[in-house]
Formats: C-alpha cells, structure tokens, sequence
C-alpha cells in the first residue's frame, strides 16, 4: 500500500488479500486529501471498510437471525407472537443491517431513541427482545460476544412508582348496582371475589364449576393474539396458574343464577362456556 502525488493531488496504491486467495487491486484518488498523512489515513479507512465488507458477506442479517431465534423456541403460541410483534418493530429499522455491523453504540442510539417516545415498559420489551435474539446469536456461535450487553436503560431515580390501583368493596358495590346486563354482571362479580385474569375467566366452562363443593377449576385461559385465529384456548400464564378457588357466596350464587339461563338455551351443554355459550364472550367486551 502506498500513496503518491500526481498532479497536484494525492493517490493511492496497492493490493488487499481476499477470502479465497486472490487480490484486490486498486488505484484511487484520494478525494479532499491535500497532505500526505491524509491521504495515508483516506487510504487507511478505505482498506478497513473494503475488509469490512468482505467479512459481512459472511454474516447474516439481523432480520435472518431474528427469524432463527424465533424457529428455536420453544413457547406458546401466544408468547412467540408477542417476541414476533417487537421484533417486526425491531427489524423495520435495523433488519436488513448484518448483525457483525450492529455495535454497542448503534444500539445505545436505538434505545435512547425509544425512550425519548415511549413507556419504559415499551422500551423493556425491546430491549430485552434484541437482547435475547444476540444472546442466541454467541450461543450458537453467529458472533463472538453480545453487542447488548454494554447497552444500559434509562434509570430515573426520581420516579415515583404508581401505586397499585384496586377497588374497596364500597366502590365495587357502587359500579356493580349500575350493571344491568346479566352475564355482565356475572363476570364482574366472578373477576372482583375470584381474582382470576380475564382470559382464565372467559375460558371457564361448566364443567369446570364445582358447585357441590363450591370449587372452580382454573387451568386454561383465552388469548386473541395467536395469528390467523379470532381467539384461542391455551394453558394459563404459568404453571402456578393452575389451581382450584373456592368460591365466595356471592359468587356460587350469581354463577347458579346464570346456569338457570344458560340451561333453558338450545343446545346447552356441561362444555359450553360460562361467559358466551358455543364460544367464549369475546375478548374486548368487557373492556367496552
């Protein structure tokens, strides 16, 4: 490698070994260079981005991998489609970058960018989802090291946490006395005393209500966010989810005055749903 002055302006010269063997050649001008150093440090860069270059071929891009990482878990439904729902977010803007090229710094940008728009909760889910996608990356030996690992969130330590919100019973009487609809009604008063998540609530069927021994089985849940599919029945949210709740008073007795409805219509069944009948009530009513 060289660099020589021709008329006036400064040139270099030379030849850069390539994967297989051969050589690059090259004679280029070395543009806005008006001193020799400079143009050493213009040849310098030009060399290390032409090697750059050559080894991203090798690599696949962050899009590629994400796609792999994806295809190797092991998940619900359910959960894989949220990992998939921030990394389509991820991959609009970094994509189709090769995964050697995405440095520590570039992703700090990232993050920083996030964080300027969006909840700290939002920007947790994509940094722990990119975080995940490297970490499969060093472990199935794509890259040597994770370039997340050096990247920070923003801590506020002024922040004051938002407390709990909940409903005293007061409150909860005063609410539920302006419900008219039955089955409203019903699933209110079963969320409220039960303590059950909304999907665990809209997946119970009559066979899972015990009423001899004031018992509700709970070990399924409904999710809408399985693709291709208006809703779904899974396992709940985790193992400890799976439990039997005895039932309150209140609670035995709204859900028998609910069955004496369901059980006068047609084609009633033990497997029809408790909130809905042929299919669970769907998922964003009680929300309206």
């Amino acid at each position: 490698m060289t660099v020589f002055k021709k008329n006036d302006k400064w040139y270099m010269s030379g030849k850069i070994k390539k994967d297989d063997g051969k050589y690059y050649s090259y004679t280029k001008l070395a543009q806005g260079c008006k001193l020799q150093k400079e143009a050493k440090e213009y040849e310098r860069l030009f060399r290390k981005q032409y090697q750059d270059i050559q080894v991203s071929i090798r690599y696949i891009t962050f899009k590629e991998l994400s796609q792999k990482f994806l295809d190797s878990l092991n998940v619900k439904q359910v959960t894989l489609r949220t990992y998939r729902d921030v990394l389509d977010k991820v991959n609009d803007v970094m994509g189709n970058k090769k995964i050697n090229l995405i440095t520590k710094d570039y992703l700090q940008k990232y993050i920083r960018d996030l964080e300027k728009d969006y909840s700290s909760n939002y920007v947790e889910k994509h940094y722990y989802n990119i975080r995940s996608v490297f970490n499969y990356a060093v472990e199935n030996d794509y890259l040597q090291m994770n370039p997340m690992s050096k990247v920070k969130l923003f801590v506020n330590k002024d922040e004051v946490k938002k407390e709990m919100l909940f409903w005293e019973p007061d409150e909860f009487n005063q609410f539920i006395s302006a419900v008219e609809d039955q089955e409203m009604k019903t699933l209110y008063t079963f969320l409220y005393f039960m303590g059950t998540r909304k999907g665990e609530a809209l997946a119970l069927q009559w066979k899972d209500v015990d009423f001899k021994n004031d018992i509700v089985q709970i070990y399924k849940s409904v999710t809408t966010k399985v693709k291709g599919a208006s809703y779904t029945i899974t396992s709940p949210k985790t193992k400890n989810s799976i439990r039997n709740i005895p039932m309150f008073k209140i609670v035995r007795d709204s859900l028998m005055a609910w069955k004496e409805k369901h059980q006068k219509m047609y084609g009633f069944s033990e497997d029809c749903f408790v909130f809905g009948f042929y299919r669970p009530m769907p998922y964003d009513r009680p929300r309206k």
